[in-house]
């Protein structure tokens, strides 16, 4: 048996490859990288909560409503500011009940967020 807290190298890197996939870095300024994740959450259906936003960062709190399938997410995307013409952003979410075993996971909130504003910032 392993100690409580202890990971495993095989443990580490899959957080690490986890955390690489609910952050990207994207090559625009930073107000519009902020509009994107506003817009992109918009067009995924999820509900804007609320937003707190200073000079080089913002969060932007969003839901998804219960469904026949899930009990609901909230979650943030975060979008800081790491240059002149660059910004980063970070997605996490959670489950609203802790035994919503269908509820849509981080990775896949990333995933279709991020799309979505690489598609926004292109202008496609």
């Amino acid at each position: 048996l392993t100690a409580c807290g202890a990971q495993t190298p095989s443990q580490q890197a899959t957080d690490a490859a986890a955390a690489e996939q609910l952050s990207r870095e994207f090559q625009a300024p930073y107000s519009e990288v902020v509009q994107a994740a506003e817009q992109a959450l918009r067009n995924q259906k999820l509900k804007l909560k609320d937003a707190t936003s200073g000079p080089d960062q913002t969060a932007i709190s969003f839901s998804k409503p219960v469904s026949g399938f899930s009990w609901g997410e909230t979650g943030q995307v975060v979008v800081q500011r790491t240059g002149s013409g660059s910004a980063r952003a970070i997605v996490s979410s959670s489950p609203n009940v802790a035994l919503n075993i269908t509820a849509t996971k981080d990775t896949t909130f990333a995933s279709n967020i991020f799309a979505e504003m690489t598609s926004l910032l292109q202008g496609s």
